[in-house]
């Protein structure tokens, strides 16, 4: 359908330029004195023109129909795949412009009600941190600012920066009662 919807376009256009193309020799030889058999002459030459064309659009719809072929586009698909899964091997330098959203949250914390997710999350933004990379950059004096409990802090500093240290006290008497 698609093929003969191009041709039928195709050919319109090809008769629409002809035709076109022949009027205007007709009005130029009305102009300068051209017999009409010399119209006829420029009339055959461009349609000889128009003819080399099609073979050009021929060309270049075997070379699409070879890009879009199930071939190119299966080799596409696992390719992508192969790479997504990568990506948790590579080391995630686009985590600087991860925007921090309640999803990123409820995924980094195990503790506190939906609610309480929402009011840290609100806290976050409104300490000027908006992305994770901005959460790696917070010194300790900016986390006591943000109105989170200070155990939710540690736990979101454990995650955004490398752990070096083991986690604090307070966090292992919170996890473990």
């Amino acid at each position: 359908l698609f093929l003969f919807l191009f041709l039928f376009v195709f050919v319109v256009i090809y008769l629409f330029l002809s035709f076109f193309l022949w009027f205007l020799t007709l009005k130029f030889a009305g102009c300068c004195k051209i017999r009409p058999c010399q119209s006829c002459f420029l009339f055959l030459l461009v349609s000889c023109f128009f003819f080399f064309f099609p073979v050009s659009v021929q060309l270049l719809s075997c070379f699409l129909k070879i890009l879009f072929s199930p071939f190119f586009f299966f080799l596409g698909s696992f390719a992508s795949l192969f790479l997504f899964s990568l990506e948790p091997l590579m080391d995630d330098e686009d985590d600087n412009a991860t925007e921090i959203n309640l999803v990123w949250l409820e995924s980094v914390l195990t503790k506190g009600t939906k609610d309480q997710k929402v009011k840290w999350l609100t806290c976050l933004k409104e300490g000027m941190a908006e992305t994770v990379g901005d959460l790696r950059k917070l010194d300790d004096s900016n986390w006591g600012l943000l109105g989170i409990p200070p155990v939710i802090c540690q736990e979101l500093k454990d995650r955004v920066r490398p752990i070096t240290t083991t986690p604090s006290p307070g966090l292992q008497e919170a996890e473990f009662g």
